[in-house]
Parts: C-alpha cells; sequence; structure tokens
C-alpha cells in the first residue's frame, strides 16, 4: 500500500485500505502530503463532474441516451469505426475475402453467438437501443432490412413461463414482454424468446420449458427473414455442450455459396469472478467447424472470432479459408464484420495479446515474475 500511494496511485480500486494507510502514516511510511494530495486530486474531479450539486446544475444529467446524443448518428458511426479499426485478419488463403456480395447469392451465418446482441459488448459497458449481430450485419450488407417495429399481435405469448437453456446469457434489456418481442421479431435469427427480469434472451428453441413466476415466453409469428441469409446456431449455446443442432447447421452450410462460422466464449466464461479453467474453444465448438468444413469442402468457410481472452486452436485455423478477429466489438460489430468480408474496408488491426499453442506454455499461476521465468507476454515468452 505504502509502494503505491507513494508512487501516485490516487484510489484502489476496490476493498478498504483506511485502516492501513491511518498506520503508515504515523510510522513515516506515506507522508500526510501525499493522502493530501491524492485527496486533493479525488475530489476535484468529483466536484468537477457535479456530483456535490443539485442534479439540475449539472449538464451530464440531461444527456439523454437516444439517437438526440449519445446515440446520434455521428457516435453510431464512431462506434462502427472503431470495431472495423479493431478487426484483425489471420488468414485469407486464395483471396477468399472480400466476398462479392453480386455473385454470392446465399450465405450461411453459424455459431452459437452468431444472432446473438448483447454477447458483442464484452462487460463493464453501456446499454445501446440497438445493437447489430453479425447475422444482421451480413444481411444489411446484402440490401435487407427487417421492419423496424413489431405490431403487437407479432407473437404469441406464455406466461409464468420459461423456455430454459442452462448458461445462456441475455441479449438485450427490455421493459415489458411486448418490447422484447419487438426485438426479437426485428432481430434476424431470433424465432422465440423469453422475457425476465427486464431482460430479453434469445432462443434457438424452447429447451426445457419451466414454469417460472414473473417470466414471459414467446413466439414470432413472422420474424424478421432474408432469402439470402441461412442462420442456423449450431449449438443452443456457447458452451456447445452436444452436437443435437449440427444437422441445420449443415444443411445450412451445403445450400449457401459462403460460409461464415462465428466461434468464441463469453461473459458466462470469462468475467471478473469467472475464471477459464481451459484456453480451448468451447465444448463442441471446433467438432462444429470440422463438420462443416467436411460438409461443404470447396465453399469459401470464413471464420469470425468474438471474445476477449484468447484460445488454443490445435491447428483449428487451418479448417478456414479466412479468419478474423473481431474481439468484443460493440453496437456495430455485426456491420464492422460484414463491412470486411464485402470489401468495403480492409482490415489492419494487430493482435494486443499473446495466443499460445497450448496451456502447457503458460507458467504456474503462482510465479508472478515476469523477468524471472519465460513469461506470458510476447516480450518474456521463449516458446
Amino acid at each position: 500500500v505504502a509502494l503505491a500511494m507513494n508512487t501516485g496511485c490516487d484510489q484502489e480500486g476496490g476493498g478498504d485500505q483506511n485502516a492501513v494507510l491511518t498506520q503508515l502514516v504515523p510510522q513515516g511510511k506515506v507522508p500526510a502530503s501525499r493522502i493530501a494530495e491524492a485527496f486533493r486530486r479525488l475530489f476535484t474531479i468529483r466536484v468537477r463532474l457535479g456530483m456535490f450539486d443539485p442534479p439540475t446544475y449539472v449538464q451530464y444529467n440531461y444527456l439523454a441516451n437516444d439517437t438526440s446524443v449519445v446515440q446520434s448518428p455521428q457516435h453510431v458511426q464512431l462506434a462502427r469505426y472503431v470495431a472495423r479499426e479493431s478487426i484483425v485478419m489471420y488468414r485469407n488463403d486464395r483471396a477468399t475475402l472480400p466476398l462479392n456480395p453480386a455473385t454470392v447469392k446465399k450465405v450461411a451465418v453459424i455459431g452459437p453467438g452468431a444472432a446473438r446482441k448483447l454477447y458483442l459488448l464484452g462487460n463493464y459497458n453501456g446499454f445501446p437501443t440497438e445493437i447489430v449481430s453479425v447475422t444482421q450485419g451480413i444481411s444489411n450488407a446484402l440490401n435487407f432490412t427487417p421492419a423496424a417495429t413489431a405490431t403487437a399481435s407479432s407473437c404469441t405469448f406464455e406466461q409464468n413461463t420459461e423456455y430454459w437453456i442452462p448458461y445462456q446469457e441475455a441479449d438485450m434489456p427490455a421493459r415489458s414482454a411486448q418490447e422484447c418481442c419487438d426485438i426479437c421479431s426485428t432481430s434476424l435469427g431470433c424465432t422465440m424468446f423469453t422475457y425476465h427480469n427486464g431482460w430479453c434472451y434469445f432462443k434457438p428453441s424452447e429447451g426445457q420449458i419451466r414454469r417460472t413466476v414473473g417470466a414471459t415466453s414467446g413466439k414470432c409469428n413472422n420474424p424478421a427473414k432474408n432469402p439470402r441469409v441461412l442462420y442456423a446456431p449450431g449449438c443452443l449455446t456457447i458452451h456447445c455442450e452436444d452436437q443435437s443442432f449440427f444437422p441445420e447447421a449443415l444443411d445450412a452450410a451445403k445450400a449457401a455459396d459462403a460460409i461464415v462460422l462465428v466461434l468464441g466464449i463469453d461473459q458466462s466464461i470469462e468475467a471478473e469472478g469467472t475464471d477459464r479453467t481451459s484456453l480451448d474453444l468451447p465444448g463442441q465448438q471446433v467438432n462444429l467447424l470440422k463438420a462443416i468444413r467436411a460438409a461443404a469442402p470447396g465453399k469459401p468457410l470464413i471464420g469470425v472470432l468474438i471474445h476477449g481472452g484468447t484460445f488454443t486452436l490445435h491447428g483449428a485455423e487451418n479448417y478456414f479459408d479466412a479468419l478474423l478477429d473481431a474481439w468484443y466489438p460493440g453496437m456495430q460489430g455485426g456491420d464492422a464484420v460484414a463491412d470486411v468480408i464485402f470489401g468495403a474496408y480492409a482490415p489492419a488491426g494487430r493482435t494486443a495479446v499473446t495466443w499460445y499453442n497450448d496451456i502447457s506454455d503458460l507458467p504456474t499461476m503462482a510465479n508472478m515474475d515476469m523477468y524471472d521465468f519465460k513469461g506470458r507476454t510476447y516480450r518474456f515468452f521463449n516458446g
């Protein structure tokens, strides 16, 4: 604590070090002037933010989270620009990309995260009113946009019912089951949903039908469709625990001129307080890739990775003709990925982290001295 304070750290990110500081000052390990400096700098920021003023005096309280300010066209365009700038291309064999939308008539978009929205945000984020999934982005690039609104009769509701699927993360915040219906009806790839506690969960199937007081599930009577986009999840969730949804994905791959396969992980696997026990892609994801390659051997297969932490691919990258890394691309992620796939943008991102061949390449977590062993980053790794 003394070292951190004396080298300029004003605030600890969690916990309570006040008791320690009260001991360190009398001991002469931290000067009282340093405490005063930290206090002054921290509270200067709070004063400038208006935290001690009446709410009506603070201009930031009038910034609406809508298209007028926070989600203005300029800001949405900036989100798309940042997402495109972050995309890394790891391979592009035989100039697979860009695809030509004039000659590629049908695209299969496959993967448990391909049609999900909130998945693209990662964590520690706000919640946009509109998020473009990879499936929707591909559809947009092929000049198809679903209706902006759904009618009140567009869904069949089941009260106090949950379509329960283990490990499934929410897709969008919603204020009602009807709003969840509206979101699902205009989201390519969503045909049914569960609304519960302010969240909308897109469902690739009914899963296990459970009675859950306060939950409302529904099916879209007129879900958005694009005849040029063949969507199939391949797996129920990112965990991809079995192959029961493989046949639909393989049929889509066979019927398409090109295939976009979205793989990766989400916040049920990597998050603060949720450590990964493996660097491999979850469950049957790699087997899904191999099955698609075998089912459609001559068709362009483009991989899109959505994630924060990296994977041990064990050669899985070689099954793709082209491989893009989108990380967690944010609210405009789907359009940004489509921009790269169809040639509206040439990717020039660079990976900022080290990809390991195997978890055995990593040193033990108990040893945190970066300079005394092979190390965890490209600066010190000798593998």
